[in-house]
């Protein structure tokens, strides 16, 4: 049997140059290239997010310190203001701190009983 040129049933040599590709093989190469194109920028995409997101989650950190910080001066000092209060208030007259801690001016609304000659007996004993 003669060769009929190139395995193509004879038909290979005759229309192929001998350096040009298939337009199938052309096809599989533009499609691995667009392939690797979309691969590439997919992971330019995710490194872009992955330090997005850790420098979100730095600031909320820094943020969280700071906040948590302020918080606990905030305490301590509110802590101290109570304390000095409570030990001024047990040196302090007993009728005095009461009256403190009770409404002695008149009510705003009408009330039901009459409180009057309570709030007046209070005023009288913080001034004994």
């Amino acid at each position: 049997m003669p060769d009929m040129g190139g395995g193509m049933g004879g038909m290979g040599s005759e229309f192929m140059a001998a350096g040009e590709l298939s337009p199938l093989a052309k096809w599989k190469i533009e499609q691995q290239e667009k392939l690797a194109q979309k691969a590439a920028a997919s992971d330019a995409a995710l490194q872009q997010r992955l330090s997005e997101a850790s420098e979100a989650l730095n600031n909320f950190y820094a943020e969280r310190t700071e906040l948590t910080t302020k918080r606990a001066t905030e305490n301590r000092a509110a802590e101290a203001a109570y304390v000095q209060e409570r030990d001024a208030a047990m040196i302090a007259d007993s009728w005095e701190s009461v009256c403190k801690l009770v409404d002695l001016k008149g009510p705003e609304k009408p009330v039901e009983k009459d409180t009057s000659r309570m709030r007046g007996l209070l005023v009288q004993l913080k001034h004994v």
